[in-house]
């Protein structure tokens, strides 16, 4: 590729990228305050993504001296102040001595025991270096040869071009001191049907901060990680809060030093912290197309026009992002565990974030320990929810949160539309509190408590939603602000103790109750 064609295909991807709103929908959508910018759909993204990357020298894990040995097992057995191990699946051979294992509840306090083989015993039975601090059984185990320093090795010599690894299963054990290097402009491309074995995490619920497999340094850019399947050592998996590992992340000290980072077509499976995590400020990192089950979180990602598309999580930790100018289009969430299914904030300092856009999710089933599906709040303003289906809500959950949180940064003036949110049991639909200018169009929420909830919401307004909760419809608190413009209350029950006023194109039943002069 020529260097003017070069020029122009990154020009034009920048370009793409950094829109605010991305439309994938076949059916045109109501024109709202936000959506006024050009669109793309999920595959041309792609597309200018590898166009950038097209070009680039393959260089081969496998000539700088890595192994593909990696095993799992998830029938092991081992005795506190024992060093033998044993397992059902008949997987060992003498070869494994001298490598790395890893047992999950082993240590104490059931933590992860990171050891090595130290002797073959049988098909069934090896002996560990170190002693089995607690007594287990039917427990996941990871062992193989450690690759960090073949690996590193191989990313040195990819720097600026393409590190291919190959089909087959390696290990890498990482700790705060151990962990890959990153360089910038450089492709990690995995071949399908590979895996990449990730151990060293003690599993302490924050005890592994800056425990990562690959670390994104300051100021790295144009980073492509394609097709990666990265697995960790937390199987059978447990909800560990908030532990700080990952297996790709950076911090990015200063504004934009991580930019131009994206992650597709990738899987990420028992992890017991963050699968990618941007914790700075960060410019354009991209998640599309990945797959995300049973990791703690899947993605949080800090970073001003970034996209967030058509990844998939499964009983995961799900989404955590924020950032100006994103978008967080079809993605697909199943009974997810996370404190929200979808967390979302733009800047928690000014000034703040603004003209990010949840549009097209599907959040199902979030599992009993989720707040709730989306929240929106610290700094989420100028934004817009939209197209999105939650159902199966059940417990003290709430669909949509807007909600300031005391921080600087304001969640004022978003655009709240046509979301669908069925319920079941003690399930609110959405709660506007201590922001301004909320907009609420054409949505349609039934759920077992409030459909609507007001509470501190100045120049709240509601146009042609239905709303249908069993105990009230609507409830404006005392300091809530509402003005309802062809709105359908199913149930006719509303308590106003603020300031609400009804438009007479407002469709309610006779049926109603009202407890405020003000209601007019």
């Amino acid at each position: 590729m020529n260097r003017l064609l070069v020029v122009a295909v990154v020009f034009l991807s920048t370009m793409v990228v950094s829109r605010c709103v991305w439309s994938i929908d076949s059916s045109p959508a109501p024109q709202l305050a936000t959506e006024s910018r050009p669109t793309a759909d999920a595959s041309a993204v792609e597309r200018l993504i590898e166009a950038r990357f097209a070009g680039r020298k393959h260089f081969n894990v496998m000539k700088y001296g890595a192994k593909r040995d990696a095993k799992s097992d998830d029938s092991c057995t081992v005795a506190a102040r024992s060093t033998t191990l044993g397992c059902t699946n008949q997987d060992f051979k003498a070869a494994d001595v001298g490598k790395v294992i890893s047992i999950k509840g082993a240590a104490a306090d059931q933590r992860q025991l990171i050891t090595v083989i130290a002797g073959y015993i049988d098909p069934e039975h090896v002996a560990l270096r170190d002693e089995s601090a607690e007594n287990v059984s039917r427990t996941g185990i990871i062992w193989g040869t450690d690759n960090l320093t073949a690996f590193q090795s191989a990313l040195n010599a990819a720097a600026g071009q393409r590190l291919v690894f190959p089909l087959g299963a390696f290990l890498v054990k990482v700790s705060t001191k151990a962990q890959l290097e990153v360089p910038s402009d450089t492709v990690i491309f995995q071949e399908k049907g590979g895996a990449l074995y990730m151990v060293g995490v003690s599993g302490t619920p924050s005890g592994d901060a800056g425990v990562r497999l690959f670390h994104l340094p300051e100021n790295t850019h144009d980073v492509l990680f394609d097709g990666l399947y990265c697995k960790g050592e937390n199987s059978p998996y447990t909800v560990i809060p908030m532990n700080q590992s990952e297996c790709i992340g950076g911090i990015g000290f200063h504004p934009e030093s991580l930019r131009d980072i994206t992650v597709m077509h990738s899987s990420f499976e028992n992890l017991y912290g963050f699968s990618v995590h941007d914790a700075g400020t960060g410019m354009r990192i991209d998640a599309i197309a990945n797959y995300f089950s049973h990791t703690s979180k899947g993605l949080n990602i800090n970073a001003d026009y970034s996209v967030q598309m058509y990844n998939h999580f499964e009983e995961d930790g799900g989404m955590e992002s924020g950032g100006a100018h994103s978008v967080y289009d079809r993605n697909i969430f199943r009974r997810c565990s996370g404190q929200y299914t979808l967390s979302l904030g733009g800047r928690t300092g000014s000034p703040a974030g603004t003209g990010t856009v949840a549009r097209g999710n599907d959040i199902e089933n979030p599992a009993p320990r989720a707040l709730g599906a989306i929240a929106a709040s610290n700094g989420f303003s100028e934004g817009e929810i939209s197209g999105n289906t939650i159902t199966g809500l059940s417990g003290a959950q709430i669909g949509i949160v807007m909600i300031d949180n005391g921080y600087p940064a304001s969640a004022d003036n978003n655009v709240i539309a046509r979301n669908t949110i069925i319920g079941a049991g003690s399930s609110k639909g959405v709660y506007v509190a201590n922001v301004k200018g909320t907009k609420l169009i054409g949505n349609k929420v039934e759920v077992g408590l409030v459909a609507l909830l007001v509470s501190g919401g100045n120049n709240t307004e509601s146009t042609s939603n239905s709303w249908s909760g069993k105990f009230q419809d609507i409830y404006v608190k005392g300091t809530g602000n509402l003005r309802v413009h062809g709105d359908w209350l199913a149930n006719g029950v509303f308590v106003a103790a603020g300031d609400v006023t009804f438009a007479p194109d407002s469709q309610l039943p006779e049926r109603r109750r009202v407890s405020s002069t003000q209601v007019r």
